[in-house]
């Protein structure tokens, strides 16, 4: 039987502690998770220009991923535009792939026996032939990616609006990116979706005959509690109203959602009370951000902060009027974690088991969110029932227990599949 504290290698973009927006900390959580069942050893492409050591990994290694693109020749960077016409990967994909990563992992693959590898990301997905020739692949997809595309292209320019041959760029982009998700799911062991609407559209989508498991998206619990919090069962009345939306805002859901609370949320409810403010909480404000707030002294944003826990201190509420996107929300459960009410449309809350009324209130117009925004800032009791609810469901179903016991069963169940010995044709083979 394939020894269960037998190293895991976890490639990503992202350093595995610090983390600072939603991918990151799901890096995080598996990392964590991990470390507790085995040694875990980090391969990074991305950002950050070298390693150092981090309490409870073994090792980690980093390939800045600026300097691989700069070393690649003309001609390899001509190639790269080839996806256009189905010649190479889409760029998601291709601005990782790097030879020199191919021949570390290959090397590293040949001389350390992992349990397996976990690939964090469709943008690293280039990696899972040569990884499985070795190991058990595990791919962590975080969003339905090429639907994610899609829905965010069509949400930024409808295609009545666009040229006929910027609707064929865009039908070829989000073609090319379907396929390299279906190669992925298809080619891994294991896939890992963060919800079970995630999990059933990739079934429906890729039909791989391989598992997709939902470990869903999850936060150290006992790390939100704060006990200079003012609680959500205090009266709020006395407080300045305070509207909080946190995120990353170069991505377009959340800059979407954020615009849209400036524009139409925030009006209607600073007509109904005055001194009302708008925290927009985050790194990588965009430019259509700060002029829909300029000269607006009660909208604040903040840009990149050490910590977004202190800004939960004071009374607030999470209002995500999200219309488009994929996973799941880590900001709804780190409110419910910090004990704060959470106002969101339902496409903001999907894939989270948090029902209408009693964890979370569900609003999709403008001026319905404006209303339960109203109506959880006077309503002690409604609001104090729905925190209390919330942090029940975060602590049983998204704390980092459960990613660890979701995380655990998964390994087994890929362990059980491709025992020592199986040659990669037969794991290949396998049906998990």
């Amino acid at each position: 039987m394939t020894d269960s504290r037998a190293p895991i290698l976890v490639l990503t973009r992202w350093r595995p502690d610090k983390p600072n927006s939603g991918v990151s900390l799901r890096n995080c959580q598996n990392i964590k998770a991990l470390t507790q069942l085995g040694p875990v050893d980090i391969v990074t492409i991305g950002p950050e220009p070298k390693a150092e050591p981090v309490a409870g990994i073994r090792e980690w290694v980093a390939f800045h991923n600026k300097q691989l693109l700069d070393e690649r020749s003309w001609l390899t960077r001509l190639r790269g535009q080839l996806w256009r016409i189905g010649l190479a990967p889409h760029p998601t994909v291709n601005n990782y792939k790097h030879p020199r990563v191919a021949a570390w992992l290959r090397e590293r693959l040949r001389s350390h026996d992992y349990r397996c590898v976990v690939v964090e990301e469709l943008a690293l997905a280039a990696y899972i032939p040569l990884l499985a020739e070795h190991c058990t692949v595990v791919f962590d997809e975080h969003n339905v990616e090429a639907k994610l595309g899609a829905d965010i292209k069509t949400a930024q320019n409808d295609d009545s609006e666009l040229s006929p041959l910027r609707r064929l760029s865009r039908r070829l982009w989000t073609h090319m990116l379907r396929r390299e998700e279906a190669k992925a799911v298809r080619r891994a062991d294991l896939t890992w979706a963060c919800s079970a609407t995630d999990a059933e559209t990739l079934k429906a989508a890729y039909r791989s005959g391989k598992p997709i498991v939902v470990v869903p998206n999850t936060v150290d619990t006992a790390s939100y509690r704060r006990p200079t919090a003012v609680a959500s069962a205090a009266d709020w009345r006395e407080s300045p109203l305070t509207i909080v939306f946190p995120g990353t805002f170069s991505y377009f859901p959340n800059e979407d959602a954020a615009l849209r609370l400036i524009r139409e949320v925030f009006p209607l409810v600073k007509a109904r009370h005055p001194g009302s403010r708008l925290v927009l909480l985050g790194r990588e404000p965009t430019a259509a951000m700060k002029e829909a707030a300029a000269g607006a002294a009660d909208i604040e944003i903040t840009g990149a902060v050490d910590s977004v826990l202190p800004y939960f201190d004071q009374p607030c509420v999470v209002a995500l009027p999200i219309h488009v996107g994929s996973g799941t929300r880590l900001k709804i459960l780190e409110a419910f974690a910090l004990d704060r009410p959470v106002v969101s449309t339902r496409k903001g809350a999907e894939g989270i088991g948090a029902r209408d009324g009693q964890e979370i209130l569900l609003r999709e117009s403008p001026s319905d969110i404006a209303e339960a925004v109203l109506m959880l800032w006077t309503d002690t009791r409604l609001r104090a029932e729905l925190c209390a609810r919330a942090s029940e469901l975060v602590d049983a179903e998204y704390s980092s227990k459960a990613a660890l016991a979701r995380i655990r069963n998964s390994l087994e169940l890929a362990a059980g599949a491709n025992p020592p010995g199986a040659t990669t044709e037969a794991r290949l083979r396998t049906t998990l």
